[in-house]
């Protein structure tokens, strides 16, 4: 035990080196490569340490001066996906996630429970991520490994069904996403989608088309967010330069903080895709990350029309004690899947992705006090008296049901939507044709 512990304090920036070189090695990497593979991710997650940290110092001043300006209980701090990623592979339940989906993976296609071969690895945090949480929860190792394994496989299912969309709209035969963080909310982004359908329906005669263009540069968007918050909060004319400043380095850092982590597995992953290229087997799909597609002008605006909304429905919510600021830099991971949904509507992705978000805001209050304190058990500097959270994936609704749910009518009304926008992802076609048939009555 004391060997296990020990070698546990060595944190994933040591640990994870190791087990990527020996993965590679398995997938008849060179050394030179597995080990290099490695050791990106050993410097990747020293990256997100340092973000972290420069994070939590500066949000937590910008949180309180707004909370006790407009005297609000903002008292969960946003630290971004970064300390989630860390929580999930700084213990042993974590770090076995990884081979352990690898297994899975295998079984699922080998028994036709799912067509997805996901070589997205990095995002296998996820999994890892959840299997840490409810291991903390239920204090027993074997119940987070299974919890961990219940959330891959749903993603894999929806990555298949998903899948259709993601062609149709990007034009990308044979490609899912099996991102955790996007696709546990797609359930209730279908239902939406068809509400919207359903509501909208007699004004479509009268409905125009408004075309949007603009380009985003995050280090503008960070600048811009950092004097928005710095006015909010009243600072002082230095202390809102400062503060911009910082939030443009967050805006540019964090996503250059994720594509070294994405380098390190890319090796691993490319060769993974070589084998299944290989097979030639034309049911398969190459489950990739959401990066792929982030420069669709369509998904560029809708995140940038996101973020100014988020906030002021965080800043105005009743009883909302959560502001995304960090989290901000990975909005646009979570729009990819919903407007394939909307099939390219920025006003449908924008509805939808504003409800998701308040929704999102309510889960992270719910589940805050245990992200706090796996996050103050890997060293993360955490203002005293303070919780902590992320968007992704500290609102995951899947970790929700498991660890935090109550029998409050809120709970079954969310479980509810949940069930049914989860069982009409398997009938798209049936949903085509109904609106089609709906359309025709009407017209």
């Amino acid at each position: 035990m004391e060997v296990v512990t020990a070698i546990l304090n060595l944190g994933p920036s040591v640990i994870m080196p190791i087990i990527l070189t020996i993965m590679g090695l398995f997938f008849r990497l060179t050394l030179y490569d597995s080990f290099r593979s490695g050791l990106m991710i050993g410097i990747g997650f020293i990256g997100v340490t340092v973000i972290t940290n420069m994070l939590s110092e500066n949000i937590n001043t910008v949180v309180s001066g707004i909370a006790d300006r407009f005297h609000l209980n903002l008292n969960i701090i946003d630290l971004g996906w970064p300390v989630a990623a860390n929580i999930a592979f700084h213990s042993l339940t974590g770090m076995l996630m990884l081979p352990i989906c690898l297994l899975v993976n295998s079984i699922m296609i080998y028994a036709k429970l799912t067509r997805t071969i996901n070589i997205d690895l990095w995002n296998y945090w996820h999994f890892a991520f959840t299997s840490v949480f409810v291991s903390y929860v239920t204090q027993s190792a074997v119940l987070g490994i299974l919890a961990g394994i219940l959330d891959f496989m749903l993603t894999m299912i929806m990555a298949d069904l998903t899948a259709p969309s993601v062609k149709k709209y990007y034009q990308l035969p044979n490609i899912s996403f099996p991102n955790a963080y996007s696709l546990m909310f797609i359930p209730i982004a279908v239902f939406l989608n068809q509400l919207i359908t359903i509501m909208t329906r007699p004004f479509k005669k009268k409905r125009r088309r408004i075309s949007l263009s603009f380009s985003i540069d995050p280090i503008f968007v960070g600048l811009l967010l950092g004097l928005a918050l710095g006015l909010l909060a009243n600072f002082t004319m230095y202390e809102t330069a400062k503060l911009s400043v910082v939030f443009a380095s967050m805006m540019l850092l964090i996503p250059k903080v994720s594509s070294i982590l994405v380098d390190g597995i890319r090796p691993i992953s490319n060769k993974l895709e070589e084998k299944i290229l290989q097979q030639k087997d034309k049911n398969l799909f190459i489950g990739m990350t959401p990066s792929l597609v982030i420069n669709d002008k369509n998904l560029l605006i809708s995140s940038g029309l996101l973020i100014p909304i988020i906030i002021l429905l965080s800043l105005f919510t009743e009883n909302n004690q959560f502001l995304p600021i960090a989290s901000l830099s990975g909005l646009i991971y979570l729009v990819p899947l919903i407007i394939s949904i909307t099939n390219g509507s920025i006003i449908r992705t924008v509805v939808i992705g504003s409800i998701i978000l308040v929704i999102s805001n309510y889960l992270i209050s719910k589940t805050a006090e245990v992200f706090t304190a796996l996050a103050k058990s890997t060293n993360i500097a955490i203002p005293s008296d303070s919780l902590v959270s992320s968007l992704d994936y500290g609102s995951s609704p899947l970790v929700y049901f498991l660890t935090e749910a109550n029998l409050s009518s809120y709970f079954f009304l969310f479980l509810g939507i949940y069930i049914i926008g989860f069982i009409m992802l398997f009938f798209p076609e049936r949903q085509t044709k109904w609106n089609k048939e709906k359309k025709r009555k009407v017209s």
